[in-house]
């Protein structure tokens, strides 16, 4: 496998996981220089067209250098920052050229790694979301036309815990109070505000959790997602949301009765 070979089939490895709730990591030693790459999910700008683009979550390949901070670049498009990689001390290329079996090992075990990490997040993800994928396969059967978007049954599902799970308890905690407005920031993942509107029965809700911020009307009993749209959203984020909110929940309803 020539450089430009292998810089090629690095970019592409993302395609091995749609979903990736896991980070795969490889290690390459050669001497006193050592180099990583990381698949993980992460946000980047991707543009549409000829004009715009939007911030989107997905699947992506990285080159690091342990040693040196902020050294994380993105292998996209089979390119890599070259400015940034000279800043390094040593040459890629040239660390490739002598060390073709190591890199081409990296690589292979990569691909496996990824793979696997790809079918159980896929697994996972579905198992999760029974329910949806029941109602899903009901609506095709009857001839509806619906897309099985792992993203927007994510977010339905998130919509679905808030309204059934969460503002509830909110609500009756808050009942009779004098409460006009409390926030609570727990730590960088988790913050939350609730705000009682004109009308005295009707409140909103907003959670921040990790990159997603959801928002709850009680007087429609709408939700809806603030920052971003569900098929740009981080699916990691998303899946353990659904997974934790019905815990969060409760806790900003006790902490809502607290404060009565």
């Amino acid at each position: 496998m020539k450089y430009t070979e292998f810089i090629k089939a690095l970019g592409d490895l993302h395609q091995e996981a749609e979903f990736c709730l896991l980070d795969v990591t490889e290690r390459i030693s050669v001497g006193d220089k050592t180099i990583e790459f990381l698949i993980t999910e992460d946000e980047g700008f991707e543009k549409i067209g000829r004009r715009g683009g939007k911030n989107t979550y997905r699947t992506r390949v990285y080159l690091t250098c342990p040693s040196i901070d902020n050294s994380r670049i993105e292998v996209n498009d089979n390119t890599l920052d070259k400015a940034i990689i000279s800043g390094w001390g040593f040459s890629l290329h040239e660390m490739f050229i002598f060390n073709p079996a190591i890199f081409e090992g990296a690589y292979t075990s990569l691909k496996q790694k990824v793979a696997v990490v790809g079918e159980s997040s896929k697994a996972l993800l579905e198992a999760a979301l029974g329910e949806q994928m029941t109602k899903l396969i009901t609506a095709r059967l009857q001839g509806e036309d619906v897309s099985a978007d792992i993203r927007k049954m994510l977010h339905e599902r998130i919509r679905e815990i808030i309204v059934m799970e969460v503002a509830p308890v909110v609500k009756a905690a808050a009942f009779e109070s004098t409460i006009n407005k409390l926030g609570i920031r727990k730590n960088a993942d988790f913050r939350w505000e609730f705000e009682r509107l004109d009308d005295d029965d009707d409140f909103r809700l907003t959670i921040w959790w990790k990159s997603l911020r959801y928002a709850f009307q009680d007087r429609n009993r709408n939700v809806w997602l603030m920052n971003q749209e569900a098929e740009n959203f981080c699916v990691r984020d998303a899946f353990l949301f659904t997974v934790n909110l019905p815990t969060l929940g409760g806790q900003i309803a006790g902490v809502v009765e607290k404060m009565k």
